[in-house]
């Protein structure tokens, strides 16, 4: 999270940008359609919202809904299960105000990027690449360090010892892809080391 950002402290029932700090892969746990206030003309508007485990629910803006569908398939049952790495982009405009907002990376399934271009009413169409990331068998930084055995203590232990800040909810949920086993074999060697 974004906590010198003022809007850190006003979040809501929904996930937003500021929450976001780096990439973070997601699943996908549901969708359903729901009429919420627009911002811009305060009516209600229909809008989809996706459910994600162990998170807030994602209200989509239309180029999310076509990068998933572009991941994922167009039926929306189909997005159910898959992960997804979201990521805050600071120049998303709502009307002429940059006010920021959720995008789509990738995702850990697929093998090569993706591009795509997204047409939106009275706008330029804008490419959009959607990159792999990780492997197929790529795991959140919390289910590598389970598999290696290594606890977040250890973790945090050797991210001091090393200089860097310790492990946060957001950074234990976004890709393992970075604990190689070269990275697993020093946290072990320093917790063997007096």
């Amino acid at each position: 999270m974004h906590a010198d950002d003022y809007r850190a402290h006003f979040v809501g029932e929904y996930l937003t940008a500021v929450e976001l700090d780096g990439d973070v892969t997601v699943e996908i746990t549901g969708t359903a359609g729901a009429e919420l206030e627009d911002p811009e003309t305060q009516k209600p508007r229909h809008k989809l919202v996706v459910s994600l485990r162990d998170r807030k629910s994602w209200v989509l803006s239309r180029t999310a809904a076509d990068c998933l569908a572009a991941l994922f398939g167009s039926l929306r049952s189909g997005w159910v299960g898959h992960r997804v790495t979201l990521y805050r982009d600071p120049d998303v405009r709502v009307g002429a105000e940059k006010v920021g907002g959720i995008r789509v990376r990738g995702c850990p399934e697929l093998r090569e990027p993706i591009i795509l271009v997204v047409k939106l009413r009275r706008r330029k169409p804008q490419q959009i690449t959607l990159i792999p990331t990780g492997t197929t068998g790529a795991r959140t930084t919390a289910h590598a360090l389970a598999d290696a055995g290594i606890t977040t203590a250890q973790l945090d232990a050797w991210l001091r010892a090393t200089g860097r800040p310790t492990s946060t909810p957001d950074g234990l949920a976004r890709s393992g892809a970075w604990l190689t086993p070269e990275r697993i074999a020093e946290i072990r060697a320093h917790q063997e080391t007096p």
